[in-house]
């Protein structure tokens, strides 16, 4: 086997040991309830037909200005994202 073999064996190895620390950290119940406390405006608005307040507001806006970058940045690349953004 050539060193490169070797490194890109590593790698591999090092990837899949990455995204499996991913799935554990993501599995956690902290980030959940992180999300649901941001979405919790569009669900009292939903259900209960309420205005939110000007502060969560800004915090949607921002919450979709983040998500536009990063479908942006997924689908075309940095410059889209900005342009997105």
């Amino acid at each position: 086997m050539t060193g490169a073999v070797v490194l890109a064996l590593a790698a591999g190895v090092v990837g899949v040991v990455a995204a499996w620390e991913l799935i554990v950290a993501f599995s956690s119940a902290v980030p959940s309830r992180s999300i649901a406390r941001l979405i919790a405006p569009l669900r009292r608005a939903g259900s209960a037909g309420t205005e939110p307040t000007v502060a969560e507001r800004r915090r949607l806006a921002l919450l979709a200005a983040v998500a536009a970058l990063a479908a942006g940045w997924l689908i075309a690349g940095r410059a889209a994202a900005l342009v997105l953004a």
